[in-house]
Formats: C-alpha cells, structure tokens, sequence
C-alpha cells in the first residue's frame, strides 16, 4: 500500500506542475530577456512579449497590464500590440491594454511602449496579464545607467576664501557635491607653490571638511572633485591661499636716536621689508599716531612721513606696519630733542613753516639738510658776502631753485649734486643736493647744501685744443692745384725742345735744295 500511495503521488504532482506550465502566461522581453538596461534621461522602447500556454478556451487573455515606476514619464501614443483590435487606455503609472481575445490561449503577442527615466537605479515593470478565471504578475527588471556628471559641488564656509593671505598654519576647506544617483567619492586635494600635490581628504558622503594643519609659509592651492558611481565627474575651481606669519622687518634712518637741533619739523624716514605686501605703516609720535601712509614699499626702500610745529623739549618716535596677512611690526623707539638755543634763526610763513632759514656757519660747513617748500629760501653768507638759496619750483623728480646775490638758476634731478662759485676766486664755494621729494606731504624737496672749497679746473682754450689736435692728425697728399706751378715748367721744356728739333729740319731741308 505505501508503494501504491508513492506512485499515486509522484503522478499527481506531475499533472499538477504539467498542469501550471500549461495554463501559465510567461512574461518576457521581445528577446526573451527578463531584464532591460537603459541610460537616464534617454527615451527607451520597451517590447514586452506575452506568451498564453493555457490550453483552454477560458483562459483568454482579455487584459495586459504594465506598469511603470513614479520616475518613468510615458511618451504618449508611443504605445502598441499585434493583437489586433483592443482599447489602450493609460494613467501616469498604468498602461492597459483590453480586448476578449487579446491573447488567445496557447498565442503570444507583443506589448510595447516608449518611456523615459530621469533617475539612476534599478526598478521593475510589472506586468499584470488577466483572464476568465484568474490574473498573473511577473517583474521585468530595468536597469538606469547615470550618465549625468555630478549637479554640483561647492565650497561652503567655512572654506578659505580665494586670493586670502592669511596669518597661520592652516587651511580649512569644505565641499558640498550633489547627484541624480549615488555619490562614489568626494576627494579634496592640496598643492605646494609648485603645484605638487601634498595632502588629500576623500568621502562618500557630502558635505566634506578638511583642516589642514601644520604648514609652513607659502602659497597654497586646493580644489575638490565628485564621482558618482557611474564614473561621471565634476569639479570646483581651484582657489589660491598664502600663508604668512612673519612681521614686516622695520629699519628708522631718520632722525638719529638722541638727536638734538632747533628745528621743529622733520621728515622721519625709515624703511620696511616683508615678502607679502605691506597694507600700511603708522608714525607713532610721542605715543599717538601721528601719520599712517598706505602706499608702501616693501622691499627697503625709504619712506618717509613728515610732522611740523612740534614742540621745544624731548620727543620720542616709532613706526608701526602692518602686513596684509594681518602682521603687526613695531619699530624701536627713538628719542629726539627739540631746542630753543640757536645762533641760527628763521622766519615764519603763514601755513606754520619756515619761509626764511638762517643755518650757522658749523651747519653748513658739515652739510645742512633741510627738507623745503616752494617760495622757502635759505640765507647764509660765503667771506664777508650774503647770499640767498629761494626754492623755485617743485615737481615730481626734480627741482628748480637760484642763488643770488649774482643770480644763479639752477634744475636738479633726484639724486643730482651741483657746485656754484660765488666769490669769484676760481673756487667752488657751494654744493647743492638733491635727496629727494615727497609731493604726498606738503610738496616737500630734501636738500642738503654744504659750503665747499674746491678749485675750478678751466678748460683748456679752443687755440690750444686746435694745436693738438694738428699734432696728432696725419697731413694730406699735396693736391693737383700744390703740384701746378712744376708741370707748368716741366711744359715750357718740351715746347722748346720741339720748336729745336723742328728748326734743325727745317734748315736741313732748306741745305739740301740748295745744293741741288
């Protein structure tokens, strides 16, 4: 009995199963594939088959259901079928196909329609077959490649800022990067000044900070990349950072720690160096600021800011600079006194300056500098005579000025020294430099005038230049015309011959007839 119930049951199972195969509908692709693979954005044709294998009139298919997914946008009248005639009807998501014998039992027929899908993934088309009695579904798995590079990627704060100079060791960056399907890798990177790359930070997800820690001063680039997991690529633009935690270096030149004169104006000069660009120096006078300048030099050369009318007694001074990293320099401080005794003696112009300035003899004979406005004028004497230095004309680089009592009118460049005889001795008595001009601060010339006594060495006379020059230039050829009164002898010679030798025949002549 066992056996018998055995083989009783291995039989049912085969009509069962023989049973389902025939009166199943299987569902494929027109290739007879289970599976499409398409790209984004891209409208695909999707040609789904339907294959009835029931054996029974009953089993007609009378409807075909496929549906897509939310992403997928249908193109209308793009749909079809060989089923010949039948309604299509369709809502967003749904399209349907209906007819009694749409699809006759033991026939297939084909089901297709265009759609596009907008986001990368994998989905599924369900389609829904109906008969008489009873419905199937199957899945058709679609495949959406991303062929679409990455939306953005941006840096967000608190990233550096492109073009900064910054005062410190460290970098900060922070990225954001957006996609239609999914983020493979966000790599930030960081170059030296030659543009090796010298630090990276990557992640999968966004957003991406980054603190780069531990540089030395310099200049420095960073830029991002974003990859999504189809290979497709986008990119920031690379932003430029210079790092800089070194103060400029001050140097004071003018005046000299623990000066002391009777002026009350100076220009106090100094100079700055800085491998950045320096945004600005400040003159700190007796504690306050006094001046700031912001158009500054910084590979050394001399800058200078001026200040009058300061008081008698002792003054101190200094110079402050900044750098536009944010580095902040401090000078030494330098005092100076301002005195009241003084065989030297001034006039007073209406702005405050001087406009007459009487220098002592000691002054001069050691150099008396002096930093002087257009109409200023400096009396001083040279022996036993008066003679005045009146400031004509200030222009960028240069200077006009004359010295009388015998006037003398006089153009010096920046840098330019000229000597003036003034007695009449055969002496230079005077020498004039220019040192230099600040037309920012009141169209100010830096002069220096010294007493001199240095001999004029005249040049030599045009009668004795043109003697030697006879001495040492080659003399020419004796011409035609030196050579004319000996070839006119040389011709009265050969005239007188030929006149002899023509008399001598001649007389021949004349003897032989005669004999004849």
């Amino acid at each position: 009995m066992g056996y018998n119930k055995l083989v009783f049951f291995v039989l049912v199972s085969i009509v069962f199963f023989a049973s389902f195969v025939i009166a199943g509908h299987v569902i494929t692709t027109s290739a007879g594939g289970s599976s499409y693979s398409v790209d984004e954005d891209v409208g695909s044709v999707y040609n789904i088959t339907v294959n009835n294998t029931d054996t029974t009139a009953a089993a007609n298919i009378s409807q075909v259901n496929i549906t897509i997914p939310g992403t997928f946008s249908f193109s209308l009248d793009s749909n079809g079928t060989n089923a010949g005639t039948h309604t299509f009807t369709n809502t967003s998501t749904v399209l349907t196909w209906d007819n009694d014998g749409l699809v006759m039992n033991l026939t297939w027929n084909h089901f297709w329609f265009t759609a596009t899908a907008s986001t990368p993934g994998t989905y599924n088309l369900t389609v829904t077959t109906l008969n008489a009695t009873s419905s199937y579904e199957t899945n058709i798995s679609v495949t959406v490649n991303d062929t679409t590079d990455p939306s953005s990627i941006d840096f967000v704060s608190p990233s550096e800022t492109d073009n900064t100079n910054l005062s410190r060791s460290n970098i900060a960056v922070n990225v954001t990067g957006t996609d239609n399907g999914v983020i493979d890798t966000i790599i930030i990177r960081l170059f030296n000044s030659t543009r090796d790359q010298i630090n990276s930070s990557s992640s999968s997800t966004s957003p991406v900070f980054i603190n780069f820690t531990g540089l030395s001063d310099g200049v420095y680039y960073f830029n991002a990349t974003i990859n999504d997991t189809y290979g497709n690529e986008n990119f920031t633009a690379t932003r430029t950072v210079t790092l800089d935690s070194s103060a400029p270096a001050i140097t004071l030149i003018y005046p000299d720690d623990l000066a002391s004169a009777t002026t009350n104006e100076y220009n106090f000069t100094f100079n700055v160096t800085d491998d950045q660009d320096v945004s600005n120096c400040s003159l700190i006078l007796d504690g306050s600021v006094a001046h700031m300048i912001t158009n500054i030099n910084n590979s050394g050369g001399t800058m200078g800011m001026y200040n009058s009318s300061l008081g008698t007694g002792s003054h101190t001074w200094s110079v402050n600079c900044t750098d536009v990293a944010g580095n902040v320099d401090n000078s030494s401080t330098r005092t100076f006194t301002v005195t009241t005794a003084s065989s030297s003696s001034s006039s007073s112009s209406p702005d405050g300056g001087y406009a007459i300035l009487r220098p002592k003899e000691s002054e001069l004979n050691s150099g008396y500098r002096k930093a002087m406005q257009e109409e200023w004028e400096i009396s001083f004497k040279v022996g036993d005579r008066s003679h005045t230095l009146k400031i004509n004309e200030i222009m960028d680089s240069s200077l006009k000025f004359s010295i009388s009592s015998e006037t003398q009118e006089a153009t010096l460049s920046v840098g330019e020294e000229k000597k003036f005889e003034l007695t009449g001795d055969n002496y230079y008595d005077l020498s004039v430099t220019l040192n230099s001009i600040d037309i920012a601060w009141k169209n100010k010339a830096d002069i220096t005038v010294n007493t001199i006594q240095e001999e004029i060495l005249e040049p030599k006379s045009e009668k004795v230049q043109e003697e030697e020059k006879s001495e040492t230039v080659p003399q020419p050829a004796a011409t035609r015309e030196d050579l004319g009164d000996e070839k006119g002898i040389s011709w009265l010679w050969i005239i007188a011959i030929i006149v002899i030798i023509v008399g001598i025949f001649y007389g021949a002549q004349k003897y032989k007839m005669s004999r004849a």
